[in-house]
């Protein structure tokens, strides 16, 4: 299955798509006033933002407000502390029900993988798949997860959350746990979900140390 980097930031998460056809490569430079492109090496002192993969045409046109200063919400955005205390109070968890699959991977390792309930018997085979990669520690509990599952679900798209081993009450039967570099789990994932629906294109989110996953599989399957 050939694969390719297209895009991935953390706030908001970026959609991956996981199988397409891999473009010339360029490099392309953002920031808050000016957007270049340039095939030479990258200079590291001024842009924010670098697509590789041939994206620009693609993604760049999407990032109309980096030329507009950032706004913190009132108040609680001020502050990152508060922010994040006012979020473990008062964020809402959707009610999402889940039908969990275990692989075995060719070191014993058990991964969790929680598909929505009921979408393999309502949704046609071709549907897009949407693999969702939690951050440190992070799986299909967690609020942010079921946020982006409930949103991509009322689209009509096919959702199944990749928990890490040891994860969201996964058995832990290996040494190996969770790291960013460790990214054959990601390949076996990839790779079952994809030939239980070969019709289907996949694509991936990852949040924190979950992006981090899914930049460096995408960089070694490229």
């Amino acid at each position: 299955m050939a694969t390719s980097p297209l895009s991935l930031t953390s706030k908001p998460p970026s959609i991956t798509r996981l199988r397409h056809q891999r473009p010339p490569l360029t490099t392309v430079r953002a920031s808050a006033a000016t957007v270049t492109t340039t095939t030479g090496m990258p200079d590291h002192h001024h842009p924010s933002l670098e697509i590789t993969g041939g994206g620009a045409d693609r993604f760049l046109p999407a990032f109309n407000t980096l030329h507009l200063p950032y706004k913190p919400f009132p108040i609680i955005g001020w502050n990152r502390h508060l922010e994040t205390i006012f979020a473990a109070f008062f964020r809402t968890v959707p009610e999402v029900k889940y039908r969990r699959e275990c692989l075995r991977t060719q070191d014993n390792g058990t991964i969790a993988l929680d598909w929505v309930y009921g979408d393999h018997r309502s949704l046609p085979s071709d549907s897009p798949i949407l693999i969702l990669l939690p951050g440190l520690t992070g799986g299909s509990q967690d609020s942010y997860v079921k946020h982006m599952l409930v949103k991509a679900k009322s689209k009509g798209w096919r959702v199944v959350v990749f928990n890490s081993r040891g994860c969201a009450n996964s058995p832990v039967t290996t040494p190996q746990l969770q790291t960013a570099s460790f990214t054959a789990d990601t390949c076996h994932v990839v790779d079952h979900v994809s030939s239980r629906y070969p019709k289907a294109s996949i694509y991936a989110v990852g949040w924190s140390l979950g992006g981090n996953i899914l930049v460096n599989y995408l960089g070694r399957v490229s």
